[in-house]
C-alpha cells in the first residue's frame, strides 16, 4: 500500500481496501501513529476556518486574542493551521471567553473540535481479519493493564490571565524543547499556580498517559506537604485502588520511576514548600514535572528556572478594569492610578481591590484609593474575607522561624530592614541592622532573596518589594526604641568606618589616630575602592542618618554624625557631591562636639574644599584662614600643612599671587611632619602654582616628584593626579608622546581606584591630546566617553564639570561653536544647583570665548574643585 503527502501536515493518504465494505481513504503520521478518516480530518480542520473567522469578526489579531485569552501566540497560530486538530475543552472554553461568543457557537467549536477514535498501530491492510487487528491494539500485559491508572486531575485553567502570556509561553516551549522539569517562583501573590496550570492545559493533549496535580502547600504552617507526601499521591493516583504504596523512601522512588518510565506524564506541584529536593520527584521516561513555590529551586536537578515577576502598568490595568469595568476606571483616573501605585504590581492585591470595589459599587474609587494610600494602613485595606497580602507575606516568613542559625539571621535581618525608609538595603547596612559579621550578612540577603523576600539588583544590593516592606516596617514597630537607637548607632558606625577607609586614598587623616580608632570600631574587609563603592550604595541612608544624628541633643549621638560627615568626605569628593558635603560640613560645625579644636579644625579644612569646589572662593578662604588659626594654637604640624594647602587652592582660584607661598609652606610643615602623603599633596600644589605662573620646567619638576611619593607609598588615587598633571605639564611642553602614554595610563589608574571623575579628567586631557595632533574624531570620541560617565542617578552631579573642560579645550581648538554649546549647558546646571560662584566663572570663560581670547582658556592643571579645567582633588 502506498502513500501520497497530506497538505503540509506532514501526514500521508493510503486507500485501504476492507473486505467488509468499499474502498475507504484514511489518513495518518506513517510512523506507527494514529489513522482516522478523511471526514473526519475535514471536520477538524472546520474548527481551523472557525476559529479564524471568529477572531478576524472580533478585530482581533493572533497576539490579542493570545493576550485575552492567555494562551501563546504559537498555540493559536498553531489551531488556526490545522497543526493542532483537537483542543481540549478547557482551551475551548477560554477562547470562548476571549472571542465573547455565545453558548451556541462555543457549542459549534465544541462539535467541530471533537477528537475522532483513533487506530493505533500501522494502518490496516485488506488482509488482515479484524479480529486480528484488535488484538494489535491490545496491551500485552494485563497485570500491568490492571495496575495502572491514567489520572486526569487539573484543575480548571484560569478564567483571566493578564500579562502572563509570554511567561505561559515560555513554560510551553521550555517543555516542547525537551525540558523535564521547569519550576516558577516567586513571592507569594503573584500568581505563580494561574501560570503553571494555563501551562499544563496547554501541554495536556501531550502527556497521554496521565496529568497529576498535588497543591502541596508551602505556605501553610504545619500543613505543607513533604517529598514523601508527594510521591505517595503521585503512586496512588497512577495504581489501581487497592495496590500498596511502599512505606520506604528508597522502594517509593524505585515504583515510580518504573511506573513513569516508557510513559508521558504530566506531574504539576504546585506551592512547594522551600528547601524541599526534588531530586527523587523528577519522573522518568518522557515524563515532565512543573513546579511552583516561593523558594528559588534546590540544586541538583537539571531544571529550567523561571522567575515570576509583578506585572507592568499595563498588565495590571487591565486586570483591574476586567474585574470593575472601564467606565468606572476611567471616570476616576487619578484614583486609578494611585490604586494600581499602592497594589505594587502584585496580581493578589489588583485581585483584592478589584473584589471590595465590585461588592462596593457605590464606592467612588477615590475612597478606596485615598484609604489604600494611608501611611501604615495598605496592609490592613489588601484583604477580604481570609485573603490577605500581609498573610501571604507571613506564609513565607513562617519558613525561616526554625531555630537554624542561618535562618535566623535571615528572621532578625528582615525584620530590621523595616527600620529603613528606603527599599533597597546592602550588605554593610545588612550586617549593622543584624549585628552580624559581612559574611553572615552575605549569606542572609541571599537567603532572604532565594524565599523571594528580597530582589536581587545589583552585585551586593538588594531591594524590597513595596507591601513586604509594609510588612516588615510592621515587625520593626514592635522593636523598643534602646534597640532602634543601637541599630542606627551600628550603621553610623559602619558607613564611617567605610568613609575613613577611602578617605586615607583621598585627604591625609587630619585627627591624629582617629582614622585607624575608627576604622577598628567596625572591621570589615573593603579596601579604599571597595569602600566607596558601598558608600555609594547607601547614599541616601547616610545623609538620613546625617541629619538625624546632627540634630540629636545626645552627645554619643551627635559625635558618631561628626565623624561620619568627616568619613563622607572620601565619597563627595570623589561624586563631586560638593553642595551636600558643604551642607552636612555646616551642620557638623554647629554642633557642640563640632567646637573641640581638633574636629572644628578638620571639618573647616573640608568645608574650605567644599566651597571652593562650588566657586565660593572667599568663603572658602574665610574656612581655611580660620582653620590654619586653630591648627596653630594647637601646634600640629601635619593640621598646619593641611590648612596652608587648603590656603594655596582657595588663593589660586581668586588669582592671588600668595598661592605659590602657601604652598611652598605646606610642603614646609609636610617634611617637618614627616608624613609622606602630605609631602606628595604639597608638592603637586606647588607643582601646579609655578606651571600657572608659566615655569613649566619647575612646576615639572615638582609634579614629578610628586608622583614619584605617590607611586612609593601606594596610593593609587595620588598616583591618577599626578599621571594627569605631569602629562599635561609634558603636552604644554611640546613632549607630545610621552604625554600621552602618561595621560592614557592616567585612565586605567581612574579606573582602578574607582574615581570616575579622575577618569573623566583623564578622558578629557587625553581628547585634548588628540585634538592638539589633528585627530578631532578621536579627540571629541574620548571626550564624550568623559562626559558619558556622568551619573544618570545622581541629578547631573558632575555634568558641569565636564561641559566646562569640553568647552575649554574645543575653544582651544577654534571650535567655537561647540565650545560655546558646552559653556551655555553647564552654566544652566549651575544655576540650577545654586552655584553662583562657578557660574560666574563660566560665565567669564564664555564672554573671553566670544570675543575670540584663547588665552582666556589657558587651563589650570589642578585643583579638584577649580570650576574652569581639570581639577586635582585635594588629598
Amino acid at each position: 500500500m502506498s502513500g501520497r503527502p497530506f497538505g503540509r501536515t506532514g501526514w500521508e493518504v493510503h486507500t485501504l481496501v476492507r473486505p467488509e465494505a468499499d474502498e475507504v481513504v484514511v489518513i495518518g503520521s506513517g510512523d506507527g501513529g494514529s489513522w482516522m478518516s478523511v471526514e473526519a480530518i475535514d471536520n477538524a480542520l472546520d474548527f481551523a476556518h472557525l476559529l479564524r473567522a471568529l477572531r478576524l469578526d472580533a478585530g482581533l489579531t493572533q497576539e490579542a486574542l493570545a493576550e485575552r485569552s492567555g494562551l501563546s501566540i504559537e498555540g493559536i497560530s498553531a489551531l488556526e493551521r490545522g497543526h493542532r486538530l483537537h483542543p481540549r475543552r478547557s482551551t475551548i472554553d477560554l477562547l470562548a471567553r476571549a472571542l465573547r461568543v455565545d453558548e451556541s457557537v462555543r457549542r459549534q467549536m465544541e462539535e467541530r473540535a471533537r477528537r475522532p477514535a483513533a487506530t493505533r498501530a500501522s494502518p490496516p491492510d485488506s488482509g488482515t481479519p479484524a479480529s486480528a487487528r484488535e488484538s494489535d491494539r491490545r496491551p500485552t500485559d494485563n497485570r500491568t493493564d490492571h495496575h495502572r491508572l491514567v489520572p486526569d486531575q487539573l484543575p480548571a485553567p484560569p478564567t483571566c490571565l493578564f500579562g502572563r502570556a509570554e511567561l505561559v509561553d515560555h513554560v510551553v516551549r521550555a517543555v516542547r524543547r525537551g525540558a523535564r522539569t521547569v519550576v516558577l517562583s516567586g513571592m507569594g501573590g503573584l500568581g505563580k499556580s494561574a501560570v503553571l496550570v494555563q501551562a499544563a492545559h496547554l501541554l495536556a493533549d501531550e502527556f497521554t498517559d496521565g496529568r497529576i496535580h498535588l497543591d502541596m502547600c508551602g505556605g501553610q504552617r504545619g500543613s505543607a506537604l513533604t517529598a514523601d507526601d508527594a510521591l505517595s499521591f503521585v503512586l496512588e493516583s497512577l495504581l489501581a485502588e487497592g495496590t500498596p504504596v511502599p512505606t520506604r523512601r528508597a522502594a517509593a522512588v524505585a515504583m515510580y520511576r518504573s511506573l513513569s518510565a516508557g510513559r508521558k506524564l504530566l506531574i504539576v506541584l504546585d506551592d512547594m514548600p522551600p528547601d524541599l529536593p526534588l531530586d527523587d520527584l523528577v519522573p522518568g521516561g518522557d515524563c515532565v514535572l512543573l513546579v511552583s513555590g516561593r523558594a528559588a529551586p534546590p540544586l541538583g536537578v537539571d531544571l529550567v528556572h523561571v522567575a515570576v515577576p509583578v506585572l507592568d502598568d499595563r498588565a495590571g490595568r487591565a486586570l483591574l478594569q476586567d474585574l470593575v469595568g472601564a467606565p468606572r476606571l476611567e471616570a476616576e483616573p487619578e484614583a486609578t492610578a494611585s490604586l494600581l501605585h499602592s497594589c505594587a504590581g502584585l496580581p493578589l492585591a489588583i485581585k483584592i481591590i478589584g473584589a471590595r470595589l465590585q461588592r462596593r459599587t457605590s464606592w467612588p474609587v477615590s475612597y478606596l484609593a485615598e484609604r489604600v494610600a494611608r501611611q501604615g494602613d495598605r496592609l490592613h485595606e489588601l484583604r477580604i474575607g481570609d485573603v490577605a497580602v500581609r498573610r501571604c507575606i507571613e506564609e513565607t516568613l513562617w519558613h525561616l522561624e526554625t531555630g537554624r542559625g542561618d535562618l535566623d539571621d535571615a528572621h532578625r535581618l528582615f525584620v530590621r530592614i523595616g527600620i529603613l525608609r528606603r527599599r533597597s538595603v546592602s550588605v554593610v547596612t545588612a550586617a549593622a541592622l543584624a549585628d552580624i559579621s559581612l559574611d553572615r550578612a552575605r549569606a542572609a540577603l541571599e537567603r532572604l532573596t532565594d524565599t523571594s523576600l528580597l530582589d536581587s539588583i545589583g552585585p551586593g544590593q538588594f531591594s524590597v518589594h513595596d507591601l513586604v516592606h509594609d510588612h516588615a516596617r510592621e515587625l520593626a514597630d514592635e522593636l523598643d526604641d534602646a534597640e532602634v537607637a543601637g541599630i542606627r548607632r551600628r550603621c553610623r558606625r559602619a558607613y564611617a568606618a567605610l568613609g575613613w577607609t577611602a578617605r586615607e586614598q583621598v585627604r591625609p587623616s587630619h585627627p591624629e589616630g582617629l582614622a585607624q580608632h575608627h576604622a577598628q570600631d567596625w572591621p570589615h574587609d573593603f579596601d579604599a575602592v571597595g569602600s566607596l563603592s558601598a558608600i555609594a550604595l547607601e547614599v541616601d541612608h547616610i545623609r538620613e542618618l546625617l541629619a538625624s544624628g546632627l540634630s540629636s541633643q545626645d552627645e554619643a549621638e551627635q559625635r558618631e554624625s561628626v565623624l561620619l560627615a568627616l568619613a563622607f568626605t572620601a565619597y563627595c569628593t570623589t561624586r563631586s557631591m560638593f553642595f551636600d558635603w558643604s551642607q552636612h560640613l555646616q551642620d557638623a560645625l554647629r554642633t557642640s562636639v563640632g567646637q573641640e579644636p581638633v574636629l572644628r579644625a578638620s571639618l573647616l579644612l573640608d568645608l574650605s574644599t567644599a566651597q571652593t569646589s562650588r566657586g565660593e572662593h572667599q568663603e572658602s578662604l574665610r574656612s581655611a584662614h580660620e582653620a590654619d588659626r586653630i591648627a596653630e594654637e594647637l601646634g600640629s604640624p601635619r593640621l598646619q600643612a593641611a590648612a596652608a594647602m587648603a590656603l594655596s587652592l582657595s588663593s589660586g582660584r581668586v588669582g592671588a599671587p600668595t598661592a605659590y607661598g602657601f604652598a611652598v609652606r605646606a610642603l614646609e610643615l609636610a617634611r617637618q611632619a614627616k608624613d609622606d602623603f602630605l609631602e606628595a599633596a604639597a608638592l603637586r600644589d606647588v607643582g601646579v602654582q609655578l606651571c600657572r605662573d608659566e615655569h613649566l620646567h619647575e612646576g615639572l619638576d615638582a609634579a614629578t616628584r610628586s608622583l614619584e611619593i605617590f607611586e612609593r607609598i601606594g596610593n593609587e588615587r595620588g598616583r591618577c593626579m599626578g599621571l594627569i598633571n605631569v602629562g599635561v605639564m609634558r603636552r604644554r611642553l611640546g613632549q607630545r608622546e610621552p604625554a600621552r602614554q602618561l595621560l592614557e595610563d592616567a585612565v586605567a589608574s581612574a579606573r582602578a581606584c574607582g574615581d570616575r571623575e579622575l577618569e573623566t579628567e583623564a578622558l578629557d586631557e587625553l581628547g585634548r591630546w588628540h585634538l592638539g595632533a589633528g585627530d578631532r574624531a578621536r579627540g571629541l570620541e574620548l571626550m564624550e566617553s568623559g562626559l558619558s560617565l556622568v551619573d544618570a542617578r545622581g541629578a547631573r552631579q558632575w555634568e558641569a564639570g565636564i561641559r566646562t573642560r569640553m568647552a575649554s579645550a574645543l575653544a582651544e581648538a577654534g571650535m567655537w561653536d561647540d565650545a560655546i554649546e558646552h559653556w551655555d549647558i553647564a552654566l544652566q546646571i549651575c544655576r540650577q544647583r545654586g552655584e553662583e560662584g562657578i557660574a560666574a566663572d563660566l560665565q567669564r570663560q564664555r564672554e573671553r570665548a566670544l570675543c575670540g581670547d584663547t588665552a582666556g582658556h589657558s587651563r589650570p592643571l589642578s585643583g579638584r574643585a577649580d570650576s574652569a579645567s581639570t581639577v586635582v582633588p585635594r588629598g
